[in-house]
């Protein structure tokens, strides 16, 4: 929520999932980071390639797993880098 909360501070959009073709949320689906499993049951549901797959977190443990299963990793390190990096306006 509080991520929600700086996310539409920053771009004045109320969704970070309107920016994604879909965004998964550990809490939602039950499958907590950095265990390989919520990532990999992500992967197979949507039949995606890692090489062309983007994992965007805050904490470094998760973009290490990420990588390991050869995902794109964006690690976010302050609350306005994620806006910057897309150029959200």
């Amino acid at each position: 929520n509080a991520f929600q909360q700086i996310f539409q501070k920053a771009t004045r959009k109320h969704l970070l999932d309107i920016c994604f073709e879909k965004a998964y949320y550990s809490h939602i689906m039950g499958q907590r980071k950095p265990y390989k499993e919520g990532f990999q049951k992500i992967i197979q549901e949507n039949n995606l390639n890692p090489n062309q797959t983007l994992f965007i977190d805050d904490t470094l443990v998760n973009i290490e797993t990420a990588k390991s299963l050869n995902l794109k990793t964006l690690h976010i390190t302050n609350k306005t880098q994620l806006v910057n990096s897309f150029q959200l306006k």
